[in-house]
């Protein structure tokens, strides 16, 4: 039997998803979260655009992308088009973000997003600390 391939950028969802449910597995029964953020924590490789650039894959909640783009329709991308996904992600924003928001700074990291990178920096720090940060 041929073993399927998987895509390079399953191999990033999988990898921030393993990363996330854990980070929120302790959250919950250390009482940070409610156990029902794990809904909201939910991520899904979508085709996304900044800028009226080209789409790229990235690694996003699924609540999230459903609310700004609607339901994906696009196929996966090819081959050759996978091949030239970038896996670099940054353990130096996961470590000092927690949950959600240490991945989407690495996604912006990896996608050179960085003037995203920095204001979504800004607005955690602006709510830092607050029960309102977790829900951003």
């Amino acid at each position: 039997m041929k073993p399927q391939y998987q895509t390079r950028y399953e191999l990033l969802h999988e990898s921030y998803q393993k990363w996330l449910t854990g980070f929120t597995r302790h959250a919950v029964s250390w009482g940070v979260c409610h156990p029902n953020i794990h809904y909201f924590h939910t991520l899904t490789p979508g085709w996304v655009s900044f800028n009226g650039e080209k789409p790229e894959i990235a690694i996003v909640p699924r609540s999230l992308h459903r609310l700004i783009y609607g339901p994906d329709k696009r196929s996966s991308p090819s081959l050759d088009d996978d091949l030239v996904v970038n896996l670099c992600t940054s353990e130096h924003l996961l470590v000092h973000h927690p949950m959600l928001e240490g991945i989407l700074l690495s996604e912006c990291e990896r996608l050179k997003q960085h003037s995203l990178a920095n204001k979504l920096i800004s607005l955690f720090r602006q709510f830092g600390g607050t029960e309102l940060r977790l829900k951003l």
